[in-house]
């Protein structure tokens, strides 16, 4: 009995796992931002934290400490490549067009496995879209304004149409036109999201039709290496 319940709860949790979504957050402003989330945990991925600068860091002892390690580690290296007996130079094997041909078709393969799946588990929060139209010209300034005005309809469409995309009531949405600025300034807010059992399921799909297609000159110079 106490063995069925641990299991129930085992299973219970890599379920509650797998369902987590990952949040890719893009933020366009004054600066491009780009960061994913899962839970409470954020990782930055554009722009890079700048590293703090702290005063140790710079102390002589640091300094000599820093300096006595990358000699011993060069000490070893030499050591290790003394000791290692010198290799014979092994040709590499030059791709034939064949070869070439094969490895495209299994590219466009599996990108044809993994695009209509990605799309279908792809969920698209739209927070915000901000775009006030600027320029020194008003005539350039109403034409950006309706060109950019079409291309923003037309996108929002588009993604409706492939994927699924989500907004609400607070979901703000405007394209204006400012003709005394003399600068175009965006505020766009997405929010891209897959759940972590969609991506394995793209992950399995790939790596089994990888396997079912691998190439045989992969397969030929795996059985000759082993």
């Amino acid at each position: 009995m106490i063995g069925l319940i641990i299991s129930a709860c085992l299973l219970l949790l890599i379920t509650l796992l797998l369902s987590l979504r990952l949040y890719f957050v893009a933020e366009i402003g004054d600066e491009l931002k780009f960061y994913a989330k899962i839970l409470f945990i954020k990782f930055t991925i554009y722009p890079e934290k700048e590293k703090a600068i702290r005063i140790s860091d710079y102390s002589y002892k640091r300094f000599a400490r820093k300096k006595r390690r990358q000699m011993k580690k060069r000490a070893r290296a030499l050591a290790k490549q003394r000791a290692a007996k010198p290799k014979e130079p092994v040709a590499p094997k030059r791709r034939t067009a064949s070869d070439l041909i094969e490895i495209i078709k299994l590219l466009l393969s599996l990108f044809k496995i993994f695009l209509p799946r990605f799309l279908k588990h792809l969920r698209i929060e739209i927070a915000r879209i901000k775009i006030t139209v600027g320029g020194s010209d008003p005539a350039a300034t109403a034409i950006t304004y309706g060109i950019i005005a079409q291309l923003t309809a037309y996108l929002l469409e588009y993604l409706d149409n492939i994927t699924n995309i989500k907004s609400d009531q607070n979901t703000e949405i405007s394209v204006d036109a400012d003709f005394i600025s003399e600068h175009t300034t965006y505020d766009i807010h997405f929010i891209f999201s897959l759940r972590i059992w969609h991506m394995l399921d793209i992950g399995i799909r790939l790596a089994y039709n990888y396997l079912k297609d691998k190439p045989e000159f992969a397969i030929s110079e795996r059985s000759e290496n082993s």
